[in-house]
């Protein structure tokens, strides 16, 4: 809601302007010069206000997204499908995560810094994100395969450890109760 608000602001002050520059709002030819100028320097500050609230909202979603994606998979599927995952893909989504806290820690538009630069930053940032949730997704369909392989594979074992440990425990049950009499050979 916020971003709208402020593109809908940032819209009023350039209507404003050409609505004085058109002479169509009562201001007196002597304040024009200004008012026009000011009208446009204040819809640039909503307007990158708005940039900031969207792109914020939007890196937010986007890791969100990650980690819901990757919470159904185990480590090891993760690996096997996305050997760089651990070692680059997330250590790069903590490192764009502070990137965003700095740019944001930073922009002052009272400051008139390199409004565009700054936006740029950003951009660039969460693109970085959205070339790493768009890898995460590719491999989707993968982890999926692993994950149905590796389910029957772990079922076997299961079953495999538990027969073999049953048979195990029988005997020592048996040894023990021949050892202490209880039964007879």
């Amino acid at each position: 809601v916020q971003p709208v608000m402020e593109l809908r602001n940032g819209f009023e002050h350039i209507i404003r302007a050409k609505a004085a520059e058109l002479g169509l709002n009562g201001e007196a030819d002597d304040k024009l010069p200004d008012y026009i100028p000011q009208s446009f320097d204040k819809a640039i500050g909503h307007e990158y206000r708005a940039f900031f609230d969207a792109a914020d909202w939007f890196s937010v979603c986007i890791r969100d997204r990650i980690t819901k994606t990757l919470r159904h998979y185990s480590h090891e599927c993760i690996t096997a499908v996305l050997p760089d995952y651990y070692s680059k893909l997330r250590p790069r989504v903590d490192q764009v995560c502070r990137e965003i806290a700095a740019i944001r820690g930073t922009k002052d538009i009272a400051k008139g810094k390199d409004l565009l630069g700054e936006v740029g930053k950003y951009r660039t940032a969460i693109n970085d994100l959205l070339a790493i949730h768009e890898k995460i997704q590719f491999g989707i369909p993968a982890m999926v395969d692993w994950k149905r392989k590796n389910l029957w594979s772990s079922a076997r074992a299961w079953v495999a450890s538990a027969f073999f440990g049953g048979i195990f425990i029988a005997l020592i049950t048996a040894w023990l109760l021949v050892k202490f009499g209880l039964v007879k050979p």
